[in-house]
């Protein structure tokens, strides 16, 4: 039964949370500071175990799915423009993957009227549209005084590219449009310009590895190339865009086709051709495939209440779709979608980003990063570590990281650091072992990089070590954190450095009592300098995600078992694992028990895992002190993978109990079904999850053990974790 003072609750959580984030809004703009914030929110259909739901970047459902995303979209943008532009290609595939993007104006501005793409209602038109349009296209430019020359091609370069990939069969586009943009007149097209304009479409080679260029653009030309849209859409025109690099000039042409179209009696049309330009003045999301998922590439805003609102609508969005931001495993593990949740810091423009405005920014930031590990762990994808896609910079060779040190040294002694300056001085160290710039926790390759064409140079840093919030006002809680964090680093003065954990890095951080420790140490530190974050975010920041279960003893202790940080190793030959994925061993499983009791009978407690004797290690928490061990044991036998002869390990128990008295508990997590039986489907819901990872922890309270355990096997024990894979066998 629904009982309303829950509901009122939560509703009053979410209106403290807006009014929190607005005021951290207004905090940083009294500050004078200026810290965009976007977002590259994932979903998949967590009902799912089809390849492209699971690890395949490309299906036919996704593709569906995503074209219902994009409609559902624009009709919340009324003023938006549909647009089917190139994607993105990674290194393993032959050609670029589909992309919808949604285009509009930031404030109340222009307005383009174009006929709508089909996914929006656009309908066909008659056989002869397209040559219709063109001539409306030349008249239109005509008078414009840009003296168009028209081109039908006779013989079409055949398309290269699957329909899955590109999102449907490929058309022709058989009528071509070239003008100067310098107001020239196209007397002659040399016998180059003439080849150019005959290409095939966009989207059905690969994308050289240059990147995506538009050669006749380079020249002072613009190609427009017109046609039926194909299988897909039959009767539908399909206008392909040139690359323009000026918002003003592609604003007047989406104008001039709206216009043609009119004339030309178009009622329904396909904008696809190269992404559009941008500036502070308009917006521009995609929505693209990812391994898994449907990734969606947020127009960034100016504040996190902004985001709020952005981030609602696409929740809301996904769930009318069957998309969900979490999995939910059948034994009741909650996971994220599988695709992360970026966050990505900038500036309204190149010059205005935070980390050219205030230079000394972005090495703040990379010290800072290595002093809280907990920014980098607590609230992170399951996959972490120097092998993971979103290595911390202290997780590379030890070589490196003395480099670091005097690259930041050297750094601070420029009085004025130029964006070239910042860039190519942290690039070579903000990467993954492979040298991956994009697979780094600090992903720099948009800051000021010149080897990317057309989005190396935007001003933005990307934080990757974000999993997928499983609700938007998480992900805006979130997106303020890190708002705060540089406000906070862009004020101070003294010269930072890097953190050396060492082995305490994987040891003591991995357990979630550690991370939300230093956790309160960032939230305070931000407090002190002036950027504190409002109770309701820093609430949401400390809500309790892995714990598994709790269980009353005795005297007042209270035992918890806690899903801790694992850091999964590469395996196999490294020389041959191309692309963008790279083989784990995610065998090893880490968990954390957490026991709590008077101070006074913190000595008497002790605890034995698989027969052996294991030390507590204690700290203290603002709740009080604590009784820890990490227990680290192998779930699975992978293949391939680490240790072949290594059997796994399971159920995981553990026995806890006082020396001065007669009780003990055992606790034991199963990885399945108690009784060994089927589950009826996956979870319903969260609720659903949680009663099943509930019902796989089991206590039993037994005598306590008349001998001594014997000590754990060299090897097993650190200051934090024991490892039960050095065992023999379990006793």
């Amino acid at each position: 039964m629904h009982n309303p003072e829950e509901g009122r609750s939560a509703e009053s959580r979410l209106t403290a949370i807006e009014r929190a984030l607005s005021e951290h809004d207004e905090q940083l703009s009294d500050a004078g500071l200026v810290v965009w914030v976007g977002t590259e929110p994932t979903f998949t259909d967590r009902f799912s175990y089809d390849a492209e739901w699971v690890g395949a970047a490309l299906g036919a459902q996704k593709l569906g799915k995503a074209q219902r995303f994009a409609a559902m979209l624009a009709s919340r943008v009324p003023t938006a423009v549909l647009l089917r532009c190139v994607g993105r290609q990674y290194p393993e595939e032959t050609t670029p993957r589909w992309s919808f993007g949604l285009y509009w104006q930031r404030e109340a501005g222009q307005v383009w009227h174009l006929p709508p793409d089909p996914l929006m209602g656009g309908r066909a038109s008659d056989a002869s549209a397209p040559k219709r349009l063109l001539q409306e296209l030349s008249a239109c430019l005509t008078k414009r005084q840009r003296a168009p020359r028209r081109i039908l091609l006779n013989d079409a370069p055949p398309p290269q590219k699957s329909q899955e990939q590109a999102g449907a069969a490929m058309p022709t586009l058989p009528l071509r449009l070239v003008w100067s943009v310098r107001d020239e007149e196209l007397d002659e097209l040399s016998e180059e310009v003439q080849e150019q304009c005959g290409r095939a479409p966009l989207g059905g080679d690969a994308i050289p590895s240059a990147g995506l260029s538009d050669p006749l653009a380079d020249q002072g030309l613009s190609l427009l190339c017109v046609g039926d849209a194909g299988p897909e859409h039959p009767g539908v025109v399909r206008i392909e865009l040139p690359q323009l690099t000026d918002v003003s000039e592609f604003s007047d042409l989406l104008e001039l086709i709206g216009e043609a179209c009119r004339a030309a009696r178009i009622e329904g049309l396909i904008l696809g051709g190269y992404p559009p330009p941008v500036d502070r003045n308009v917006a521009w999301a995609t929505i693209t495939p990812d391994p898994g998922v449907i990734e969606i590439n947020t127009a960034p805003c100016s504040g996190t209440r902004g985001l709020l609102h952005d981030s609602r609508i696409l929740y809301q969005v996904a769930e009318a779709l069957g998309l969900s931001p979490v999995r939910m495993h059948y034994n009741g593990e909650l996971v994220d979608s599988g695709g992360g949740g970026q966050i990505t810091l900038g500036g309204p423009s190149f010059e205005e980003s935070p980390f050219f405005r205030h230079p000394q920014l972005l090495s703040r930031m990379v010290c800072f990063f290595s002093r809280h590990p907990a920014l980098s762990y607590l609230f992170a994808v399951d996959s972490v570590g120097g092998s993971s896609q979103s290595p911390r910079a202290d997780e590379g060779s030890v070589e490196t990281l003395a480099e670091l040190g005097l690259a930041l040294e050297l750094l601070q002694r420029i009085e004025s650091p130029s964006p070239e300056d910042i860039w190519s001085t942290l690039a070579p160290f903000l990467v993954d072992r492979f040298g991956n710039s994009h697979r780094a926790e600090l992903n720099i390759e948009k800051l000021a990089n010149p080897h990317l064409p057309g989005r190396g140079r935007l001003g933005l840093v990307e934080f990757r070590a974000f999993r997928m919030a499983d609700t938007p006002e998480r992900a805006a809680c979130l997106a303020a954190l890190l708002r705060a964090i540089s406000a906070h680093l862009s004020k101070l003065s003294t010269p930072s450095q890097v953190k050396l954990w060492g082995r305490e890095l994987h040891d003591r951080f991995a357990l979630p009592f550690q991370l939300r420790l230093d956790l309160e140490e960032v939230l305070q530190e931000l407090q002190s300098s002036g950027f504190g974050l409002a109770p309701a975010i820093a609430q949401e920041l400390r809500r309790e995600q892995r714990l598994l279960a709790r269980v009353s003893l005795w005297e007042g202790a209270v035992l918890e078992l806690r899903q801790a940080v694992e850091f999964w190793p590469l395996v196999g030959d490294l020389s041959a694992q191309s692309g963008t994925t790279r083989l784990v061993d995610s065998s090893t499983r880490r968990y954390e028990l957490r026991l709590r009791c008077p101070e006074e009978q913190l000595s008497r407690w002790r605890l034995s895992v698989d027969g052996y004797g294991v030390p507590w290690a204690t700290a203290k928490d603002a709740d009080g002190p604590a009784l820890l061990r990490a227990i680290r044991c192998r779930s699975f036998i992978p293949n391939p993978g680490l240790h072949p002869n290594l059997p796994a390990h399971g159920p995981l128990s553990a026995l806890v109990y006082r020396e001065d008295q007669a009780q003990a508990a055992q606790v034991t997590l199963h990885w399945w079904k108690v009784d060994g039986g089927a589950y009826v489907g996956l979870p319903k819901d969260q609720a659903d999850a949680l009663q099943r990872t509930e019902a796989r922890c089991t206590v039993e309270h037994l005598n306590k053990p008349q001998r001594q355990a014997p000590e754990a096997p060299p090897g097993s024990l650190s200051a934090w974790a024991f490892d039960t894979r050095w065992a023999e066998a379990p006793r």
